[in-house]
């Protein structure tokens, strides 16, 4: 039997991931940015609709909600306002 395909399959992943997430944020951007190269919101667009986080000022209603399969955000408050160690401070 002779098996035929890649040997070092993990090592293609990271470069096809970028790949397509590229791909993705271009196919985004030409449905946002006119010919002329103005910002234009689409809002008869399903994907456009549905990463639109804020209009006219205000957090969109859908922005947020937790959809199915996915975990509840949570956020994590710290107790104090972040310092730099000693070390760090001490280089300025």
């Amino acid at each position: 039997m002779t098996i035929v395909g890649e040997t070092n399959l993990p090592a293609l992943v990271a470069a096809d991931s970028s790949s397509l997430y590229a791909c993705n944020v271009l196919d985004f951007l030409k449905l946002v940015l006119t010919k002329e190269g103005t910002f234009n919101v689409p809002l008869d667009d399903d994907v456009v609709v549905a990463c639109l986080m804020t209009q006219d000022g205000q957090v969109k209603e859908s922005f947020g909600r937790q959809l199915p399969g996915c975990l509840p955000r949570t956020v994590i408050q710290s107790p104090r306002p972040f310092a730099p160690p000693e070390s760090i401070r001490d280089r300025r």
